[in-house]
């Protein structure tokens, strides 16, 4: 049986290192952090995994970092630039070097502070919030959404 590579860009916060930790822990694939610079890779090296420096926004660096995956999940946090932009580099790099799936985490928020009943992944999302996040995770899933129209 032949163990797939998922790679998690944003591997050194909150959930990225807990999904590394989790992945790696329970043999469920072999795990490659990807993080923005080298000394957030401590946390990981306790595993000994092959971790890779690319920032989450330069499509160049990710794809040399997703180079042989076979599965990425973008975990990447920050401000509403950063959320947008690296959605769409992390499926960029990930489409070019031929990574199979892509896994992004938004957040409920993208429904509102307080969604009506009945909401769900299918509901229409509103990028006319009060919050600037959520507007940003709505944008980056729509980003998501017309990229994937057009790859693989």
């Amino acid at each position: 049986m032949t163990t797939q590579t998922i790679a998690v860009v944003g591997a050194n916060g909150f959930i990225g290192s807990r999904l590394v930790e989790m992945l790696h822990l329970e043999g469920v694939a072999s795990v490659r952090p990807v993080v923005r610079r080298a000394s957030a890779l401590a946390s990981a090296a306790r595993f000994a995994l092959e971790g890779h420096v690319a920032d989450a926004l330069d499509t160049s660096a990710l794809r040399d970092a997703l180079a042989g995956c076979d599965a990425v999940v973008h975990c990447v946090a920050g401000d509403a630039k950063t959320i947008v932009k690296s959605a769409a580099a992390v499926y960029t790099a990930a489409d070019a070097v031929g990574c199979r799936r892509l896994v992004y985490l938004s957040s409920a928020c993208v429904h509102g502070q307080s969604p009506a009943p009945g909401t769900d992944e299918r509901s229409i999302l509103s990028d006319r919030q009060p919050i600037e996040y959520n507007n940003a995770k709505v944008r980056a899933e729509r980003a998501l959404r017309a990229l994937r129209e057009r790859g693989r």
